[in-house]
């Protein structure tokens, strides 16, 4: 009685094993920054500032639901641009999800300088 074939495989190389990412912590995002970025949405909020700045649409007060971005890329915490207010804005999850991706080489994406 005849058996099956076997399944055609490609040769196809192995992925190259990825280099562990840096932690958010290691990266400047401790509880100093938790801190400061939830003062500041408050402050933006008191100052009437309650919509993303990539779409528009109203951000809601849950602090799950907004995130700070840096306008320009910094280098940690050291850097005068990582606390600069003038520097930050607020997003939707999504909406830095969306600005990382491009900027920083998520899902695929090469890294923009």
């Amino acid at each position: 009685m005849p058996t099956a074939p076997k399944p055609h495989r490609r040769n196809v190389p192995a992925p190259k094993p990825q280099a562990r990412r840096r932690t958010p912590a290691q990266d400047g995002y401790d509880r100093r920054w938790a801190s400061f970025s939830a003062q500041w949405i408050q402050e933006q909020f008191a100052a009437g500032n309650y919509r993303c700045a990539a779409c528009g649409k109203i951000l809601d007060g849950g602090r799950s639901g907004i995130h700070v971005d840096h306008k320009r890329p910094h280098n940690g915490p050291t850097d005068p641009l990582f606390f600069d207010e003038d520097n930050l804005q607020m997003l939707h999850p999504s909406c830095h999800s969306r600005k990382t991706a491009k900027t920083d080489g998520g899902f695929g994406n090469g890294k923009r300088g």
